[in-house]
């Protein structure tokens, strides 16, 4: 994990993102454990989009089943730290990078994640998103 997460930190380490999406996605597929332990770690190493790019590597090498686990997982993240930004802006804090990475409607990682309505159906506590 510490040699993942050197190869992607992009302040002192490699700031490299394939090698490390593929380390991940090992990882998910023959110890999830670890990747669930460490998903805070990843934003903090790289960028919030790193988790929504991880999403399609985990759906490759583990299978549908994991894939949901971990898109719930990178959901729970996402609406937690959206809700923190929100009490911090309101309080005149900085906020974190994750607004600018969510995936937009019908873009490239919307596409290819599908994690918009996952996120939305969080958020709003709505069953349909159209």
């Amino acid at each position: 994990m510490r040699l993942l997460f050197h190869a992607r930190d992009c302040r002192g380490g490699k700031g490299d993102r394939a090698p490390f999406l593929l380390g991940m996605a090992f990882v998910a597929k023959n110890w999830p454990g670890w990747l669930e332990a460490n998903i805070n770690s990843i934003p903090l190493f790289g960028r919030y989009l790193d988790l929504v790019e991880l999403l399609p590597h985990v759906r490759d090498a583990c299978g549908q089943e994991q894939y949901e686990r971990f898109a719930d997982l990178v959901t729970d993240l996402q609406a937690a730290q959206l809700g923190e930004d929100l009490k911090n802006m309101q309080h005149g804090r900085p906020v974190t990078l994750l607004a600018k990475w969510l995936p937009s409607e019908n873009k490239k990682w919307h596409k290819k994640a599908g994690c918009v309505e996952r996120l939305c159906k969080k958020l709003f506590k709505v069953q349909n998103v159209k």
